[in-house]
């Protein structure tokens, strides 16, 4: 239903219900203050809606090429194997799509090196949708709520983090940081050493005592 709908009130009372069990099952046992509690989302989460529609076969043949339709992200693949032609063709095909190649994907994304990732890659702006004129004319009840996988760098995309117990200050307020630094963060409280991963402990040592 999306993150501005009715329907998202019953489901963050029932997670907040599901939190007060916990903290409260903590707190009886005289435990609240002894163990450390981390809330975290994923994602976070954007309103989409049937106004805002890239409908992809406007601009290309869609059988000349293989899709992988994971809006707002979509991996296309020329059968002909002329990939620059594709690529040229949607460049400037709407202004509310980036197109990219390996060759002008931004490196923050780390989605450049796997031969699994698609030579041209399509991501729509914040709000918006990309399919085909067929999909949308089978499913004409689908419903447009809200989805995630836009930019990262958007603040719709941010996630809720909030941690307590003897680990960690009380008050205080980190800095947005990348969830990939959260594994760094549980393996040194609970006294691990991490495997080897993307992410910096360093980036999130500032929130404990």
């Amino acid at each position: 239903y999306g993150p501005e709908s009715k329907e998202i009130l019953p489901a963050i009372r029932e997670m907040d219900a599901m939190i007060g069990r916990l903290t409260d099952g903590l707190t009886t046992r005289g435990l609240f203050d002894k163990v450390n509690i981390i809330v975290l989302a994923d994602h976070g989460f954007a309103s989409v809606s049937a106004d805002s529609i890239i409908f992809l076969d406007d601009y290309v043949d869609m059988n000349s090429l293989n899709a992988i339709m994971e809006s707002p992200v979509v991996g296309l693949r020329s059968k002909d194997g002329d990939n620059q032609k594709l690529f040229t063709l949607l460049s400037n095909a709407h202004p509310h799509m980036r197109v990219y190649n390996k060759k002008n994907m931004p490196a923050r994304f780390h989605y450049t090196k796997h031969e699994r990732i698609s030579p041209v890659v399509l991501v729509a702006d914040e709000g918006w949708s990309i399919t085909t004129k067929s999909f949308y004319a089978k499913y004409k009840n689908y419903e447009f709520g809200g989805t995630h996988g836009f930019d990262n760098e958007l603040l719709c995309m941010g996630a809720v983090f909030v941690a307590h117990g003897p680990a960690f200050k009380k008050g205080y307020r980190i800095e947005p940081f990348k969830n990939i630094h959260v594994y760094e963060l549980m393996a040194h409280i609970l006294g691990l050493k991490p495997a080897p991963n993307d992410g910096s402990f360093e980036a999130v040592k500032k929130m404990l005592k």
